[in-house]
């Protein structure tokens, strides 16, 4: 719906998105307009970004690529587009406590599921709030080191722990209350649930 690129365009940057779908384009143009701002909305696949080599100073992609089998060919259109020396940011979802331990146990162990689907089913039919994902995977630092093997300064953090819990309407962080900020962040980037991957074209 395009409020991060939302922000972009506010503090000058000039910004072309891409969605599958057409409302999506559509609901984003509208918000640029409500907000009188300029942007390039484009139905399309990321496996065929609709721009020349070498176009973008930056790509974004938040939450996107691992909902495909395409993922790879996905990462390739990016560094094709993106100009030497520009710089990506992407997040994937992290092999953490919600998707590759807390869905596979209460599903998989607890609720019987492994009897009837691998781990990958499991992790489709639970990953999204409004059940069965086409598709949902999950990686490490090692396995998205290997997919952006073509970039430079490649840097990896992870963030969300899968912590919360509802008291009287609010949701609360457990170990927010109980953690020192420094440890809970580092519990958070060994078993969070954003993947955030920066890197640059060389």
């Amino acid at each position: 719906m395009g409020p991060t690129f939302l922000q972009y365009a506010k503090h000058g940057a000039n910004v072309h998105g891409i969605d599958l779908t057409e409302k999506a384009v559509k609901l984003t143009s509208d918000r640029f307009k409500q907000n009188k701002l300029n942007g390039v909305f484009k139905t399309a696949s990321f496996t065929k970004i609709p721009f020349k080599d070498n176009t973008f100073d930056m790509v974004y992609s938040f939450g996107v690529l691992h909902h495909s089998e395409e993922t790879q060919e996905g990462i390739g259109e990016i560094f094709r587009v993106l100009k030497p020396g520009g710089d990506i940011i992407i997040m994937l979802y992290h092999k953490g406590f919600k998707y590759y331990i807390r869905k596979l146990f209460l599903y998989g162990v607890l609720k019987g599921e492994f009897l009837k689907y691998s781990s990958q089913d499991i992790i489709n039919r639970h990953s999204e709030d409004f059940g069965n994902c086409p598709m949902t995977k999950a990686y490490n630092r090692n396995e998205a080191s290997k997919m952006f093997c073509n970039y430079d300064n490649i840097k990896f953090s992870v963030y969300r722990l899968d912590d919360n819990f509802r008291v009287f309407g609010k949701d609360i962080s457990l170990s927010m209350i109980i953690l020192p900020k420094r440890i809970y962040r580092y519990f958070e980037n060994k078993f969070g649930w954003n993947l955030i991957i920066k890197a640059n074209k060389p």
